[in-house]
């Protein structure tokens, strides 16, 4: 009695009930996107996050070391090749 009308629907029925998940899901997603940002939390986070300046002695400190083409002084055990040279 119950199973034949199911039986005849049941594509309609599986069909209605995505289209209620995916309303329910695009209504939750609209819901939480439109609330107002909490700034508290936000500048806590921000105070915490890390900061990196680099001061003129850094940059010195990089440039001064070897360029990337030079690796005549690079030692490697032997029997090795150095995959990365051009």
């Amino acid at each position: 009695m119950f199973t034949e009308p199911f039986r005849r629907h049941h594509a309609l029925i599986f069909i209605l009930a995505a289209l209620a998940v995916m309303i329910i899901s695009v209504y939750s997603v609209n819901m939480t996107l439109s609330q107002p940002v909490d700034e508290a939390y936000r500048q806590q986070v921000e105070a915490r996050s890390i900061r990196t300046n680099f001061d003129q002695a850094t940059i010195d400190q990089i440039d001064t070391l070897r360029q990337r083409q030079d690796d005549s002084a690079l030692a490697l055990p032997s029997g090795k090749i150095n995959p990365f040279r051009e």
